[in-house]
């Protein structure tokens, strides 16, 4: 008898979260389109004399967005600022599809401990996504919102190579002065 309503409760827990997870996942924005973005992103302009010298940059300025930004191909990137990304943001990026349950795992223990969220577990590619998408995905500190951003971050990881998506990224992502 006890053993049945453990049964029974576990079977309806898991048709609540199976269901619960099905409806957050409806209705997901279709995958960001990389190019369009970079087309479109704001850059720093360049006033350039016809003898090529350099005569002044202006930043960019959108809304409260204001600063420099000069997109280049991944190959262009130094090392050094590749693996200090990696080490600052997600030291496995090359190793998941977008996302990293141990990453997940030491996370919500550092906040339980804690008592508070003092650490996340966004991959790289799950920040492209949010970044991207702020509408569709939200912005949020919710459990419906990390599991959008996951999926469409495998969805990203599926149609993009590594390399692309970190390009994407370094391009993107405000590095201090």
């Amino acid at each position: 008898d006890v053993m049945m309503k453990l049964i029974a409760a576990a079977l309806v827990t898991g048709l609540v979260v199976y269901l619960t997870l099905r409806s957050w996942a409806a209705e997901l924005p279709s995958v960001p389109d990389l190019e369009r973005w970079e087309a479109h992103a704001p850059r720093t302009s360049r006033i350039v004399a016809a003898d090529g010298t350099l005569l002044a940059e202006i930043p960019f300025r959108r809304g409260p967005e204001v600063g420099h930004r000069f997109p280049v191909d991944f190959h262009e990137l130094p090392p050094l600022l590749i693996e200090a990304i990696l080490a600052a943001e997600d030291s496995r990026f090359f190793e998941h599809a977008g996302g990293d349950n141990r990453a997940v795992v030491r996370a919500a223990l550092a906040n339980y401990r804690a008592g508070r969220v003092v650490e996340g577990a966004s991959t790289i590619t799950q920040q492209v996504a949010r970044n991207l998408l702020p509408e569709e995905i939200g912005n949020e500190r919710s459990l419906r919102r990390k599991f959008r951003e996951a999926l469409v971050a495998a969805r990203i990881e599926r149609r993009y190579d590594k390399r692309r998506i970190f390009e994407v990224y370094a391009n993107f992502v405000f590095l201090g002065a």
